[in-house]
């Protein structure tokens, strides 16, 4: 039988039992403050922090679920497919994360999530196994949302490369410290902040020691109680680096408590704001050149608020109306439009703000129009206004804002276009000649005036949307062809003749005259045809006329030399004349001579009267018209003609009591 233990024995056992349950509850003890060290930690942390398992979320921290709408009881246990744009988004990030994670231990993969409002957000998904050696176990993932810092990147329009490792990407350090100040903990990238290259050398230093002296007085008095008080302080603040720089950095100060709510540590989040600093300098000096922009352009940009309220103006309303800045910005909104465009305006605004109100957003959409505003010295100017209701972060609207461009000039020539249209159009529709306008490619009417519908013979319902060729106005289809190569060479065609059968069957001889014009979008003619076909038949006869005025300005001509002819001729006649008259004074009528000078005297004579007819002739067939006995004319006229001629016997037969006639013997006897 085995000996009974003494009590001495018993009371050391029962002392080992106690020792042992003491170490073991405080072994218990440091785990929970640990786990409520991480867990404020995790709490805590201003980044977007979760812990997945085959791509389903089993813990989310607040900064998360805040940064993107969702409350934490609606992701845990669900996939994240939910948050990417489609579902090959979503194979991409994941295919991307677990090829790193394999190769590297770590993985970096940037992304775009869909937050509860459906707004998409650019981050940076870094990712670490909890157990590097088994990736099943889960996987931390840290979701840094770089979504304004792309936008000031954009601002700046650099194009610098993203970083591609995790260090380079975060940007964001992260250091503990005790109470006292005594570094414990500093991540790669704070040390890249302070620029220390080894953890060791960081964390034998205080964090006093990464801070100028006056910002350390101000980190002692004002900044360290405020944390101590309220547990976190957020704000810039610059640091000292290891090599003697400062660097201007965010930091979010926060205390890290144990299970009963103790102060235990102090933790920082650190971002090198650098970049940032650069954005916000470069943006102030685009600011400075947009101001100088905005008070040198000739538009006038102005704000006002929902009272209609001007708070501000810029310079150039001097020149568009005359008013100064000040004097501007004091005029009440119904001084500043003329009251035929006041109540338009104010309709408009009315419908937009019930547009907001009723949660449309094409209330916010632009509002653009036309208005006449009041000048100082009492004129007017037309204006094109475009303007937008500005919003607060609770989609309120909070104000206008407006550009102001003066289109007086665009107005007057719109109405002088107005004008000289409608002038134009009052001109084709009375003109007096064909006038009508046709497509360039092949040739058909889209409008005719009434003069084309008058002389043509066919309305205008016939005429439009067909050609001359399909109207069969066109005597020689090829003349057609040749019109058209004169306008093609020359650009434009003027006094054109050609020849139309139109529908009254008769050939019309017309000018024809044509000019480019757009005409409803569409390169057209503008074609006047002036009706020749009276002209060119008084041309005609006009021509027949002065031919006829020709053949008498010759025969006046040849008048004129037969009286001269006639006159010189007649002197001749006297000569003969006296000389046989002399002849015949000294011979008898039985001297044989005595019949041929007679003969003589009667063929001067005949002569005599021909050269009486040259003179009518000569005087426009002005005769010499007397009583003529017929009958002694014919006996004459025979007694010479028998002379002549010995052969011919000639005998008289004449009508006794025969009547005298009025003639010119002259003529007669030329016969």
């Amino acid at each position: 039988m085995a000996e009974k233990p003494t009590y001495e024995a018993l009371k050391q056992r029962v002392k080992e039992l106690e020792q042992a349950l003491s170490e073991r509850k405080h072994a218990e003890d440091g785990l929970q403050k640990r786990e409520a060290t991480i867990q404020s930690v995790f709490d805590a942390t201003p980044i977007g922090i979760c812990i997945m398992k085959n791509r389903l979320y089993q813990r989310v921290n607040r900064d998360w679920c805040e940064s993107f709408g969702y409350p934490e009881e609606n992701l845990i246990g669900r996939t994240t497919e939910f948050l990417y744009e489609s579902h090959e988004e979503y194979e991409r990030v994941g295919e991307e994360l677990y090829k790193n994670l394999l190769k590297k231990g770590i993985a970096f993969v940037r992304a775009r999530l869909k937050r509860s409002d459906g707004e998409f957000r650019d981050v940076d998904l870094i990712a670490k196994p909890l157990n590097p050696y088994d990736l099943e176990a889960g996987t931390v993932v840290v979701v840094h949302d770089i979504t304004e810092r792309r936008r000031a990147a954009e601002s700046l329009r650099e194009s610098e490369e993203r970083f591609s490792g995790f260090a380079k990407a975060s940007g964001y350090g992260f250091a503990m410290g005790k109470l006292s100040g005594q570094l414990i903990f500093g991540n790669s990238a704070c040390l890249r902040i302070v620029e220390e290259e080894r953890e060791a050398d960081f964390i034998a230093n205080t964090f006093y020691h990464y801070y100028s002296e006056e910002d350390k007085q101000l980190l002692i008095e004002n900044i360290l109680p405020t944390v101590m008080a309220k547990g976190q302080w957020k704000g810039e603040f610059p640091l000292l680096t290891a090599k003697g720089n400062l660097t201007p950095t965010e930091q979010n100060i926060f205390l890290i408590s144990d299970e009963h709510g103790n102060p235990r540590m102090v933790g920082n989040i650190i971002t090198d704001i650098t970049s940032r600093k650069r954005a916000e300098e470069a943006l102030r000096v685009s600011e400075d050149r947009y101001r100088m922009l905005v008070e040198n352009v000739a538009d006038v940009i102005w704000t006002m608020d929902m009272s209609l309220r001007f708070t501000y103006i810029s310079s150039s309303i001097l020149q568009l109306r005359g008013y100064t800045v000040d004097e501007a910005m004091v005029q009440p909104f119904d001084c500043v439009i003329v009251p035929e465009s006041l109540g338009e305006i104010m309709t408009l605004l009315t419908r937009k703000l019930k547009m907001v109100e009723a949660g449309l957003e094409e209330g916010w959409a632009p509002i653009v129009f036309e208005v006449e505003q009041p000048c100082k010295d009492g004129t007017t100017v037309w204006t094109l206004n475009n303007a937008k209701i500005l919003q607060d972060s609770e989609k309120h609207p909070v104000g206008i804002i407006g550009v102001t461009h003066n289109i007086t000039e665009r107005k007057q020539s719109e109405e002088a276009l107005r004008i000289s249209e409608e002038l134009f159009s009052k001109v084709f529709k009375a003109s007096p000649q064909w006038m009508a306008i046709t497509t360039v490619t092949d040739g058909k009417y889209l409008e005719v005036n009434d003069t084309f519908t008058k002389i043509s013979g066919v309305t205008r319902e016939e005429a439009i949307g067909r050609t001359l060729l399909d109207l069969n106005f066109w005597l020689n289809p090829e003349d057609r062809d040749k019109a058209l190569s004169v306008f093609h060479k020359q650009g434009y065609a003027r006094n054109v003749e050609i020849k139309l059968r139109l529908k009254d069957e008769k050939v019309h001889n017309l000018l024809w005259s044509a000019d480019p014009l757009e005409f409803d979008g569409e390169e057209c003619l503008i074609n006047v045809l002036t009706d020749i076909t009276q002209y060119r038949s008084i041309e005609e006869e006009k021509s027949k006329l002065e031919a006829r005025l020709r053949q008498a300005e010759k025969m006046e001509a040849m008048g004129t030399l037969a009286g001269g002819i006639a006159h010189d001729f007649n002197n001749v006649l006297m000569g003969i004349q006296g000389r046989t008259s002399i002849m015949l004074m000294k011979k008898d009528s039985s001297h044989p001579d005595f019949e041929h000078l007679t003969g003589i005297e009667d063929n001067v004579e005949s002569a005599a009267d021909l050269t009486k007819q040259l003179l009518g002739f000569a005087r426009g067939g002005k005769y010499e018209v007397n009583p003529t006995d017929i009958n002694e004319l014919i006996k004459k006229q025979n007694r010479m003609f028998g002379r002549t001629k010995k052969e011919i016997t000639i005998r008289g037969k004449y009508v006794e009591n025969l009547w005298s006639v009025e003639v010119d013997r002259g003529q007669l006897e030329s016969r």
